[in-house]
């Protein structure tokens, strides 16, 4: 713990190398790992990374936590460990597109055997799991069609006396909304860039779970984390472990106004892809109208030209906020989790799973015409709501002139 007599915020650990008490530690370390609350070398850990690590593991409800460099470098890690050349993979056919091509890239390489299904399709996936499957991989909330895997089916069919299979759920757009692993996932991946950085000014990744599987794949001697070396820097730790102090204000009002801006796109006619309810226990917001199932929606207009023409209208309206001043409606930029609101024509979710040098696997195409939105969690909410009906009205999905 930090001594908080030396200050109310913990410190930046900025070494790479630590001492040891005595020249033998060392390859004592090698051989059996690293004691909790000692180090040797930032590649296999630092304060800053124990303190992350330990709130990280708390909200998700796991017992350890690993560190990386980006989201990307997580589930590279977690595949590279988890997976041997031949070996059968289920994936959902609704992920992230980076996610996409990485599987493209690792299936090429490594020869899997990759069957790609609809994650609302229970029979299906139950037909894709076979006694030889060693992962199922799925994000709790699709990125970006925005629809909820069914954690506790899919963990069910995961789990069973023939069936050992390591059920993975990237929870980067629902931290809080849902727990996965109270629900039965065995490992949760987050892009910690997202809402627990919360303002798009560093980069990071996690893997939260069991205590012996994480350890396993970070031993300093044959752990492919260690051997890959992809680890958070001390400084981007220490921010990202104090800002989790907010995360709940930040992803409660974020989750609140996609809801309400949801609402308004509907009742206009559009095409909106946000959940109203969530299917699963275990969520930390609550079903009363200031409960949230996320901040981010995508809408799917009539054609791509519309949605461009969406996007040019909400970049180019400015707000002119009492207390933050004059600043955009949106952004057109990738991410999310943010205090401003990025939009963005979200078919780059197919292309970046296609335009590839490894065969392309078959993922949902995400239709022409659609738009993400991230909410961002700052400024005057009626503001941006009324913001964003302005737009609508420019683009005449409204009668009259919205008030």
């Amino acid at each position: 713990m930090h001594d908080h007599g030396l200050g109310i915020n913990t410190p930046i650990y900025p070494s790479v190398t630590f001492g040891v008490s005595d020249p033998g530690k060392p390859a004592e370390y090698f051989a059996n790992g690293i004691p909790e609350g000692k180090y040797l070398y930032g590649r296999f850990g630092h304060p800053n990374y124990a303190d992350l690590r330990e709130r990280l593991s708390l909200i998700e409800g796991g017992e350890d936590a690993l560190l990386f460099g980006s989201g990307i470098a997580a589930t590279f890690t977690l595949f590279f460990a988890m997976l041997a050349v031949g070996d059968h993979i289920v994936v959902s056919s609704r992920i992230y597109g980076g996610t996409r091509g990485q599987l493209a890239m690792l299936a090429d390489k490594l020869h899997l055997k990759v069957s790609v299904v609809d994650i609302l399709d229970m029979n299906a996936v139950r037909k894709a799991c076979t006694k030889n499957t060693k992962l199922l991989f799925v994000e709790a909330q699709s990125n970006p069609e925005v629809v909820f895997a069914d954690i506790p089916k899919l963990a069910s069919i995961c789990h069973t006396e023939k069936r050992k299979i390591l059920l993975v759920v990237d929870n980067t757009f629902t931290i809080l909304v849902v727990r996965p692993l109270a629900l039965g996932a065995d490992v949760v991946m987050h892009s910690l860039t997202k809402y627990v950085n919360g303002r798009s000014d560093a980069m990071g990744g996690a893997l939260i779970g069991k205590k012996e599987l994480l350890q396993s794949i970070a031993h300093p001697g044959t752990g492919e984390a260690s051997l890959i070396g992809a680890l958070l820097h001390p400084p981007v730790a220490q921010e990202m472990a104090e800002r989790l102090y907010q995360i709940e204000d930040r992803v409660r009002e974020a989750g609140v106004r996609a809801k309400y801006l949801a609402e308004r796109f509907r009742a206009r006619g559009l095409s909106v892809h946000y959940p109203t309810s969530c299917p699963m226990k275990h969520r930390h917001f609550g079903d009363d109208r200031e409960s949230c199932y996320g901040g981010v929606f995508s809408v799917h207009f009539p054609s791509v030209e519309e949605g461009v023409r969406f996007v040019d209208l909400a970049c180019a309206e400015m707000l002119d906020d009492p207390m933050l001043g004059k600043y955009p409606l949106s952004t057109p930029m990738v991410s999310l989790g943010s205090a401003h609101t990025y939009v963005w024509c979200a078919t780059e979710a197919y292309v970046q799973s296609t335009v590839t040098k490894w065969k392309s696997l078959p993922f949902s195409r995400v239709p022409f015409g659609s738009v993400r939105i991230a909410v961002g969690y700052a400024g005057d909410r009626t503001l941006m709501l009324n913001g964003f009906d302005k737009v609508l009205y420019e683009l005449g999905y409204f009668r009259s002139k919205a008030h």
